[in-house]
C-alpha cells in the first residue's frame, strides 16, 4: 500500500508546476498587450518580442519535460497500482486459502484484515469481529459467544481476564472448546512491526482421536485393575472424592456374601455401608462419619463378624486426592490360629508354673538340705576339734617323755594323723561356710602389707624346713576385699605351692595394673598339665606332676575358687609341667600409701599407746574377755570387763561417767545382744565409739550397726583392726 502513494505524489507536484508556468506565461502575455503605443517603440517592441520568446520556450521545453516525466510517473503509478491489486489479491486468496481462521492486529491492537473463517465457527462473534474493533474488543465477543465453552471453574469475565493476560505474552498457543463438541487451537505470533497475528485452527479429529485413544487406554487399564483386584485374596473397594464407589474385586463380594449387582460402579457409599451393616459390621456410624473427614485423615480398623461367624477386618484408607479404598480381610483363620495359641500358651504357663513351682519346691528343699548339712558339718567340726585337739595335747605331752625308738615312731605318727584330721575337719568347716546361702563378704579398705607380713609368718619357718626359698616382695597397695576370706585365700595357696614344691622357690608378689591389682604365688614345682587345669579346683582331687592322683584331702584349691568367687576377684591359673605354676588373683585398688605411713604391721616398738582411755570390754566368753582385757593393758588403755549386759550397766552407773570406748560381743546371752546395749547406752551419751565383734556375718546386722554409726569387726579379731579404732579416740575431759 506504500508503494502505490508515492508515484501518486510526484504526479500531483507536476502537474502543480504545470498549472503554475500556464499562470505565469498568461501574465506575461498580458502585459505586453497592455503596453502603450509610446512603448511599443520597434526596437523595444523586437527586443521584448525576443526576451519573451526565449523565455516561452524555455517554460515551454520545461513543461513538456513536466509532460514527458508525468506520462512517465503515470505510466509507473498505473503498474504500480496494478501490482498492488494483484498483491492485495494474492494476499486475500491466501488467507482464503487458509484452511482455519486468520486476523493481523496492528501495533495498536487494531484489527487491520482477517479471513472469512476467523470465528465463522462462532457466529454470533464473527457478526462483531470487523475491521478496526480492538483486541479487547475480539476477546469480549469472543468470551461472550453461546457457542464457547468455558472451561471448568470459569466464567465469561475470568475468562475474558485470562485471555487478555495470555495475550500480553509472546507467543500463544491454546485449545478452546464450542458447540457440537468442536475444538480450535488458537495461536498469536507477533509481527517485525509490532502487530499480531491470530490463527484459528480446527483440532476437532485430533483431540477426538486423542481421547479415543486415552479412553481405550483407560479401558484397558481399567480391565487390568479389575483383573488384578479379583485376584488379590483380599477385598478391595474404591470410592472417588464424590462418595461413589469406581471399582470393587470379587473376594469383597464373597466374603460379604453379597449379589452379583450389590456393589455396582457409581452405588453411594451410604448404600455400601448399609450393604456392610447387614453382613455384620458393628459400628457403621464410625464410618460413616470417617468417610466425611477431610484429606489427611487417619486409617479407620472395624470389625465385621457375619451371620456364619466368621471374623472380618475392615480397614479404611484415604488417598492424597480425596479418594478412599476399604479393604476386607478374612481373619478367622487368624482369630482361630490365636485363640489356639492362647489356649497353648495358657496351658503352658500352666504346666511352667507347675514346673517351677517343683522347682522351687526342690530348690529349697535343697537348700534347707544344703544349710542342715551347712549347720552339720560346722557343728560336727567344732565339736570333734575340741576332742582333737585335746588328743594333740595329750600326746604332745607324751612325746616328751623318755620312750624307745618303736614308740617314739609311733606316737610321731599319731601326731601327724592328728594334725591331717584336725587340717581337713578345718577344710571342711570353710567350704560349709562357703556354701551358705546367707554368707556375705564384709568388703573392706585392706592394706596388703599386713596380710604379707602374717603370710611370711605362717610358712617362712615352714619352706625353710623344706629347703626352699619363700620370698615376699613388700607392697603398700590398699585393695578392696573382705580381710578374712582374702588372708584364708592366700594362706592356701602359698601352702599348695609349698607342698608341690620340691625344690626351688615360691614366691609372692604384687604388680599394679591400672585400676586393679594382681597378686601372684608362683613356684617352681610339678606344674599342672593343660587337661587338668580346671579339675583342680575340685573337691578332694590332688594331682603329681604326671596327672596320677595322690592321697590327701585336696580342699585348699576348691576353697580358693569358692572363695574368688564369693568376693568377685578373678582367679588364672598358668602352668607348665616341670617348669612351675602361678596363679593370679586381681583385686580392685583404692590408694597406695606414702611413704613413711604405717605398713599395716606393728612391731614392738610401735605399739599403740591408749593411755587414760577407758575401754568397757562385754564379752560372756571368759577366755576371749580376759585375752581382751590384757591386750588393752597393754597398750596404756583402762578397760573395765562385763559379761553380760547386766554387768555392764552396773558397771557404768557405778562409775559415774560413759567410756570413752565400748568393744561389745553382739550375742551376749539370755537374748541381749551388744548392738541393743550400746544403742542403750548412746541414748544417755553418743560420744564414745561404739565397736561391735561377732562371728555373724548377717548383711542386715552390718546395716543396723552402720545406721547406729557403730564399727563391726569379725571374730577371731584382729588386735590392729582394734587398735586402729581406738587410736582416734580422745580420753574425756
Amino acid at each position: 500500500m506504500v508503494d502505490t502513494l508515492e508515484p501518486r505524489a510526484d504526479v500531483e507536484a507536476l502537474e502543480r508546476e504545470c498549472e503554475k508556468l500556464r499562470r505565469i506565461n498568461d501574465v506575461l502575455m498580458r502585459r505586453v498587450e497592455e503596453k502603450t503605443a509610446d512603448e511599443r517603440s520597434g526596437y523595444a517592441h523586437f527586443e521584448t518580442a525576443l526576451l519573451l520568446d526565449r523565455k516561452v520556450r524555455a517554460r515551454t521545453r520545461d513543461l513538456e519535460e513536466a509532460m514527458d516525466l508525468l506520462q512517465v510517473t503515470n505510466a509507473r503509478l498505473a503498474a504500480a497500482m496494478r501490482e498492488t491489486e494483484r498483491a492485495d489479491a494474492d494476499v486475500a486468496a491466501a488467507m482464503e486459502a487458509f484452511d482455519g481462521g486468520f486476523a493481523l492486529f496492528d501495533a495498536e491492537d487494531t484489527l487491520v484484515r482477517l479471513n472469512s473463517r476467523f470465528a465463522a465457527f462462532a457466529p454470533d462473534a464473527a457478526e462483531k469481529i470487523k475491521p478496526g474493533i480492538t483486541f479487547t474488543d475480539y476477546v469480549a465477543a469472543m468470551g461472550s459467544s453461546r457457542h464457547l465453552v468455558l472451561p471448568a471453574g470459569y466464567d465469561v469475565t475470568s475468562w475474558c481476564a485470562a485471555r487478555l493476560a495470555a495475550h500480553r505474552r509472546r507467543n500463544v498457543n491454546f485449545n478452546a472448546q464450542f458447540a457440537e463438541d468442536r475444538w480450535f487451537q488458537v495461536s498469536e505470533h507477533r509481527t517485525p512491526a509490532g502487530g499480531t497475528t491470530v490463527l484459528q485452527t480446527d483440532v476437532t479429529d485430533t483431540v477426538r482421536t486423542e481421547r479415543e485413544e486415552r479412553e481405550k487406554l483407560l479401558d484397558r487399564q481399567a480391565r487390568v485393575v479389575r483383573a488384578t483386584l479379583d485376584h488379590v485374596d483380599r477385598g478391595l473397594v474404591v470410592i472417588d472424592e464424590g462418595g461413589r464407589l469406581v471399582a470393587a474385586n470379587q473376594p469383597f463380594r464373597d466374603a460379604l456374601s453379597l449379589p452379583p449387582r450389590a456393589l455396582r460402579i457409581g452405588t453411594r457409599v451410604d448404600r455400601l455401608i448399609d450393604l456392610m451393616t447387614q453382613a455384620g459390621l458393628s459400628d457403621a456410624s464410625a464410618l460413616a462419619d470417617w468417610v466425611t473427614w477431610p484429606v489427611g485423615r487417619p486409617p479407620l480398623t472395624l470389625p465385621i463378624v457375619t451371620v456364619d461367624e466368621r471374623t472380618l477386618s475392615l480397614v479404611a484408607t484415604a488417598m492424597a486426592e480425596g479418594s478412599v479404598v476399604l479393604t476386607l480381610t478374612d481373619m478367622t483363620a487368624e482369630r482361630s490360629a490365636e485363640a489356639r495359641i492362647a489356649a497353648v500358651r495358657e496351658d503352658l504357663e500352666a504346666r511352667a508354673a507347675d514346673r517351677v513351682a517343683a522347682l522351687q519346691a526342690a530348690r529349697d528343699t535343697a537348700e534347707r538340705a544344703n544349710a542342715a548339712k551347712t549347720r552339720f558339718v560346722a557343728a560336727a567340726s567344732h565339736d570333734l576339734l575340741q576332742p582333737l585337739s585335746a588328743a594333740r595335747l595329750f600326746a604332745a605331752s607324751l612325746s616328751d617323755h623318755e620312750m624307745e625308738a618303736p614308740q617314739r615312731a609311733l606316737t610321731d605318727r599319731i601326731l601327724r594323723a592328728l594334725a591331717s584330721v584336725e587340717e581337713l575337719l578345718g577344710g571342711l568347716l570353710d567350704i560349709s561356710r562357703l556354701d551358705a546361702p546367707d554368707l556375705a563378704p564384709a568388703m573392706a579398705e585392706v592394706p596388703l602389707q599386713r596380710l604379707l607380713d602374717g603370710i611370711v609368718t605362717d610358712f617362712e619357718e615352714v619352706a625353710r624346713r623344706k629347703g626352699l626359698e619363700f620370698r615376699v616382695l613388700p607392697s603398700s597397695a590398699v585393695v578392696v576385699s573382705d580381710p578374712a576370706l582374702l588372708r584364708r585365700v592366700l594362706q592356701n595357696l602359698v601352702s599348695n605351692a609349698i607342698r608341690y614344691t620340691a625344690e626351688g622357690r615360691v614366691l609372692l608378689g604384687v604388680k599394679r595394673s591400672g585400676d586393679l591389682v594382681r597378686v601372684t604365688v608362683a613356684d617352681t614345682g610339678c606344674g599342672i598339665p593343660a587337661a587338668d587345669q580346671e579339675v583342680v579346683f575340685e573337691e578332694f582331687r590332688r594331682l603329681d606332676h604326671q596327672g596320677a592322683e595322690l592321697p590327701g584331702m585336696g580342699l585348699g584349691l576348691a576353697i580358693v575358687d569358692r572363695a574368688c568367687r564369693l568376693l568377685g576377684h578373678d582367679l588364672s591359673l598358668s602352668s607348665e609341667p616341670g617348669r612351675g605354676t602361678a596363679f593370679t588373683l586381681t583385686l580392685p585398688l583404692m590408694a597406695f600409701r606414702r611413704s613413711g605411713e604405717a605398713d599395716g604391721t606393728r612391731r614392738a616398738a610401735e605399739e599403740p599407746r591408749l593411755d587414760d582411755i577407758i575401754v568397757l570390754v562385754v564379752e560372756d566368753d571368759d577366755a576371749v574377755r580376759e585375752g581382751m582385757v590384757r591386750l588393752l593393758e597393754g597398750w596404756g588403755a583402762s578397760p573395765l570387763a562385763a559379761a553380760n549386759a547386766e554387768e555392764a550397766r552396773t558397771l557404768v552407773s557405778d562409775l559415774g561417767l560413759m567410756p570413752d570406748a565400748v568393744i561389745s560381743d553382739h550375742h551376749l546371752g539370755q537374748g541381749s545382744t551388744g548392738l541393743e546395749l550400746i544403742q542403750e547406752m548412746r541414748a544417755v551419751d553418743s560420744a564414745f565409739l561404739g565397736v561391735l565383734t561377732t562371728f555373724d556375718r548377717d548383711p542386715a546386722l552390718r546395716a543396723a550397726a552402720a545406721e547406729s554409726s557403730m564399727f563391726v569387726r569379725y571374730k577371731p579379731v584382729d588386735p590392729d583392726a582394734i587398735a586402729d579404732l581406738l587410736a582416734s579416740v580422745r580420753p574425756v575431759g
